[in-house]
């Protein structure tokens, strides 16, 4: 048998298209595809977005992982709580799903909207800077984890809420890895 998804996919409407393909004009495109969907999609607003430069991110419980090529290369990393991922889960599917099959959906939920915010955000780029690819994501899920290594220069934001439906959005430049690294980067975005 199986499961029958109908799924709506957003248009972003009303958002003018940006000239941005640093990892700095990139990650300020993301952000603004991803308030969007979640103003409009799930009704959920965020005040302030506390963006910073960092060396170190901690994941929260639902974590999409996806490369992005082209004009900037990098992983964006997109995480989120357990609570958001519930809300996202009820948003994005039509009926109930059983306590068992939670974890299941919780990934692939958030996998299909980490698609979604990305595909939006690419269409903000002005076509003149360069092709955007984005790949597949790899999810995993796992809260605490922490990903640190001195020598990234990581793009992050967090949002936050009152009822603790906090997301972070995390871009590495690729450009910046040495070949080892860039190596072993591209070995997952291959076979992601």
């Amino acid at each position: 048998q199986g499961t029958d998804f109908i799924m709506t996919l957003p248009y972003l409407e009303k958002v003018e298209p940006v000239n941005q393909t640093s990892p700095e004009g990139l990650i300020d495109v993301i952000l603004e595809a991803t308030q969007h969907y979640l103003s409009e999609h799930l009704k959920v607003a965020y005040g302030e977005v506390n963006k910073s430069m960092t060396n170190t991110i901690r994941l929260k419980a639902v974590t999409a992982i996806i490369g992005v090529r082209g004009a900037v290369n990098g992983l964006v990393v997109l995480s989120i709580s357990k609570q958001l991922a519930e809300k996202m889960m009820d948003a994005y599917l039509y009926e109930p799903v059983p306590e068992e099959e939670k974890s299941q959906y919780l990934s692939d939920v958030l996998g299909e909207i980490t698609n979604t915010i990305l595909g939006q955000a690419v269409g903000m780029i002005d076509d003149k800077d360069g092709m955007l690819h984005i790949g597949v994501p790899a999810m995993m899920q796992n809260e605490g984890t922490l990903i640190k290594y001195t020598q990234y220069e990581i793009h992050s934001a967090e949002f936050g809420s009152n009822d603790q439906q906090e997301m972070s959005v995390s871009l590495f430049p690729m450009d910046q890895l040495d070949g080892e690294d860039n190596a072993i980067i591209e070995e997952v975005l291959n076979n992601g």
